[in-house]
């Protein structure tokens, strides 16, 4: 997943094994050629590939065919699926999507669920917070609830601090006594 509008270079970068039409690795000297990479950026569903900002860069030490891509703001400046499609000459070609999000909490944590379903990043720390504090009720969001398993008021946790780091941001979620 990448942060819509992402300041930080460094995360937004894709990682790639590109492969010859014999399935060995891509040489690092390998030329790249307009078109080569194509990005279809988040936005309208059936948007149009246009070429890629930058080119990929060999990984030194990596194994043959490990390249990175340094994608662009402009390439993340909106939320949704992010497609690159990589077709060197002489390569097989390899589509990559990758999730991009206006914050890191509503990142969906069950990628196999179709679209508009699962739960997001909040709403599992809310679940386990609700858990935890014994209680899901007056939750926000469609968590659903359920009774408490600590049946004596004592046992209960009055008071629990979750904090989920993504890159440099960290966020915070209370539950109050």
């Amino acid at each position: 997943m990448i942060l819509v509008d992402e300041p930080t270079a460094a995360l937004r970068v894709l990682a790639v094994r590109l492969v010859d039409t014999d399935g060995a690795g891509l040489p690092p000297t390998h030329t790249w050629l307009p078109g080569d990479v194509r990005i279809r950026r988040p936005g309208a569903a059936g948007g149009a590939f246009v070429d890629a900002i930058n080119a990929p860069i060999a990984v030194a030490g990596g194994a043959a065919g490990s390249f990175d891509l340094q994608l662009e703001l402009a390439e993340v400046a909106a939320e949704g699926k992010l497609r690159v499609q990589f077709a060197p000459a002489g390569g097989e070609l390899v589509e990559l999507v990758e999730e991009v999000r206006s914050h890191a909490l509503e990142f969906v944590l069950d990628p196999r669920v179709d679209a508009g379903d699962g739960r997001t990043a909040r709403e599992c720390i809310n679940l386990a917070a609700a858990y935890a504090s014994g209680d899901a009720r007056g939750l926000d969001g469609p968590v659903g609830s359920f009774d408490s398993l600590a049946h004596d008021p004592a046992q209960r946790v009055k008071r629990i601090e979750f904090t989920v780091q993504s890159g440099k941001r960290t966020v915070t979620r209370r539950r109050g006594a």
